[in-house]
């Protein structure tokens, strides 16, 4: 293998280990896969969930308590971050949910990694089953698509000191549809696309 994954918190909305130990094994972790393989942290898209003891580094937000998602920044450099977006939302939409207006944070805090240097891997979704496209199969993959254009290209106007490493895409439920999000969201780990229609 090349790589392993991995999520801090024990679910999508409670913490795990403290934020030290978790902190250890992500370093041992590391250290273990060698310089060749890389260990990957989803930095997941909730809130409300904070690192005791450890500070946001970034400068607009001095003293403030880093988000328990965000943890694996002060683990081993080489430890890939994956800010992970959920639903339909791009990193610019509003996004009612998991306890967020928009994702404004975690698009700060993928720039911020980028500008410092930090290894990211983007983690959209191209399908969400779990609360809106369960029963009944809703053909979303255009709005899909539309997000993942826009995120792309918000990314990459992002100008970080190291390029983005590539795109993990999450995705569950029904297959219908499918192919047209995914296509599109592989079409832009390749290259620019100014919008979803010249993608085709």
């Amino acid at each position: 293998f090349d790589h392993l994954g991995t999520e801090m918190g024990t679910t999508e909305f409670t913490r795990g280990l403290p934020p030290l130990v978790q902190v250890h094994i992500l370093n041992v972790t590391q250290e273990l896969l060698g310089s060749n393989r890389r260990l990957l942290v989803k930095n997941h898209c909730s809130t409300n969930l904070h690192a005791e003891g450890l500070l946001d580094p970034r400068p607009e937000h001095e003293g403030e308590t880093l988000n328990f998602n965000y943890l694996s920044y002060y683990a081993d450099p080489r430890v890939v971050a994956m800010p992970h977006t959920v639903q339909i939302y791009s990193l610019q939409d509003l996004a009612p949910t998991y306890g967020n207006t928009n994702f404004s944070d975690l698009r700060d805090w993928t720039k911020f990694l980028l500008k410092s240097g930090r290894p990211v891997v983007f983690y959209p979704e191209t399908a969400y089953w779990v609360n809106y496209d369960v029963n009944v199969p809703l053909f979303l993959a255009p709005v899909y698509s539309k997000t993942r254009v826009d995120d792309a290209n918000d990314i990459d106007a992002m100008k970080g000191s190291r390029p983005l490493l590539g795109q993990v895409n999450f995705e569950s439920g029904w297959q219908w549809g499918y192919w047209l999000a995914n296509s599109v969201q592989a079409a832009v780990a390749w290259r620019a696309f100014p919008n979803t229609t010249a993608v085709f």
